[in-house]
Formats: C-alpha cells, structure tokens, sequence
C-alpha cells in the first residue's frame, strides 16, 4: 500500500500528517509512538482507520490495497485505566455472554447444531474475560479479600475450560452440556457480580 496525498496519524494529542508514505514507513512511525507511550507506562487501547475499529494495524494496513486510508487515530491508557474500561465493557458484555452458554447447552440436548463460528466466537469471549482476570489482578488495585476473589474467579474458569474440553474430546454431548449449564453459567454470573462490585467501588471513589 502506498498513500496517495496525505495520510493523518493522530496518536493521543500529537498529530503527524505523512505524505506519500508507504505501510513500512507507516508502520515504523506507529512503532515509534508507541514504543515512546509504552516506556511512559501507556499502552495501545484504540486504533481507528478511518473510523473503522481495527484490531490490528499491520495486518489491516498490509491486506488494504485501496484505497489508502486518510485517518489513522491511535489512544493510549495507563494499564490500570485500559483494566477500568475493560470492566465496563464486561458489564454489558457477560449477561449475553450467560444467555449465550444457556443457548448452547439447549441446542446441544436437542441434537441441534452448533455452527463452528458460533463456538470460534465463544471461544473467544472466554478468551477474553481470561484476560481481564488476569489484568485486574495485576493491575486493579484490590482489597486481600478481592485478590484471592478474582484468583478464585480464574482457576475456576480454568477448570470449567479443562472439562468441557474434555467431553468434547470425548465425544460426550450431554457432558458438555452439564459444563456449560451448571458449571459455566453460574461462574459467568459471579464474575459479573465480581466486576459489578468493583465498578460501584470505583464509582465511590
């Protein structure tokens, strides 16, 4: 990809506008900006491309041909404001996610099927919230009680993850869906009780 004209790179406050500039030279400009927020404590939270969420820069940037993008706007967080915002974001997130294990389980006793994108996304949830457990616990400032909640929170979720691989291993329908069901659900609703928690703390502070 070569820019044609003029490309804006907004990265926080500082805007640097590239002119005819290829991917690499792109790509090298982004990795200095954020090498120099990383050594300030902050680390990539957002990139925008014209408006479009894109969760990766360079691969975004070598699959486009045309045309070249216009606006690159990339934001920083300290880890512990990226943690914050990851929060809220589970807050909506996991209450569709429950209705989601609970869809599954059904299909999954009825014979129905289970399209391989529909568990590749909820892989990835899972994933996700793996993540966040982990971010809280090394960056959320926590009571002694929350900390040895949120390890509780993630060996459990570790567990739930192990047996349900298991039984699709195996082959066994109605296992998965016992893990699903009375295992996986109720710990979605307690990691939402736990982060809901945390937002109110927050809130008063």
């Amino acid at each position: 990809m070569k820019a044609g004209g003029k490309m804006r790179l907004i990265f926080d406050d500082v805007e640097i506008t590239l002119t005819n500039a290829t991917t690499e030279e792109v790509l090298q400009e982004v990795a200095l900006l954020t090498r120099q927020a990383n050594e300030g404590g902050r680390v990539v939270a957002h990139i925008l491309v014209d408006g479009q969420d894109v969760a990766d820069l360079e691969a975004f940037l070598r699959g486009r041909v045309y045309p070249p993008p216009e606006v690159i706007k990339i934001t920083t967080l300290t880890p512990t404001a990226l943690v914050s915002e990851a929060i809220n974001t589970a807050l909506i997130f996991l209450p569709s996610l429950h209705e989601d294990i609970l869809q599954k389980a059904t299909k999954l006793v009825q014979g129905q099927n289970i399209g391989g994108d529909s568990w590749g996304r909820f892989l990835e949830g899972l994933d996700w919230l793996n993540s966040l457990l982990a971010g809280v616990l090394q960056h959320h400032h926590l009571s002694e009680p929350k900390k040895k909640e949120v390890s509780f929170l993630a060996e459990e979720l570790r567990q739930s993850l192990r047996e349900m691989a298991a039984a699709w291993e195996q082959g066994d329908v109605v296992g998965l869906a016992d893990a699903l069901e009375y295992r996986l659900a109720p710990l979605i609703d307690d990691c939402l009780a736990f982060f809901t928690s945390l937002s109110s703390e927050e809130e008063r502070r």
